[in-house]
């Protein structure tokens, strides 16, 4: 259960950030479109892409730790029968 609860964490630990980031530039351009140029609206836009991109090879990493912690757990019962 431990191993459980840590990459739990860790999976929230690399999650949140790009995410927060992420909503932040959403937020921004929800609640000031009007106010914003086309140029800052542009760049909003590219910065929140760039996030989701982050996101997403993030995501990829996580997979892969998960694949490679159920190999080994599956080494170690295997070894302990």
């Amino acid at each position: 259960m431990a191993l459980g609860l840590r990459l739990s964490d860790e999976v929230s630990g690399d999650l949140r950030p790009p995410l927060r980031a992420f909503k932040a530039y959403i937020e921004t351009l929800v609640t000031n479109w009007d106010l914003l140029d086309p140029s800052q609206r542009d760049e909003l836009l590219q910065s929140a892409l760039k996030r989701v991109d982050e996101l997403e090879v993030t995501i990829q990493a996580l997979e892969a730790r998960l694949e490679a912690a159920e190999v080994q757990r599956r080494a170690f019962r295997a070894s302990a029968s």
